[in-house]
């Protein structure tokens, strides 16, 4: 497969494309460090099956943990609005 690191404003620059797409904690879509320990003990497993399947992946950031936990409580992050993604977590 092939690994693509981005930021927000790069996902939502992407055109629609078969792949496997994960989201991080942290502003730069790098699979390596996280403030997210969910992120941290599931990406290996992430990495591992989208190599096995030879599946592009799209590894994006949604931020620092204060915006991206702080945004869950009302705030317009471009990922958990209700008329984007809607993501949670």
């Amino acid at each position: 497969g092939h690994l693509t690191s981005v930021d927000i404003a790069g996902y939502q620059q992407t055109a629609p494309a078969k792949r496997l797409v994960a989201f991080t904690g942290n502003s730069d879509g790098s699979p390596t460090t996280s403030w997210c320990p969910d992120c941290d003990r599931a990406m290996p497993a992430i990495l591992a099956s989208a190599a096995s399947l030879d599946l592009p992946l799209l590894v994006v950031g949604v931020g620092g943990r204060d915006d991206w936990k702080l945004d869950a409580r009302g705030g317009e992050h471009p990922l958990r609005a209700r008329d984007g993604l809607a993501l949670t977590g």
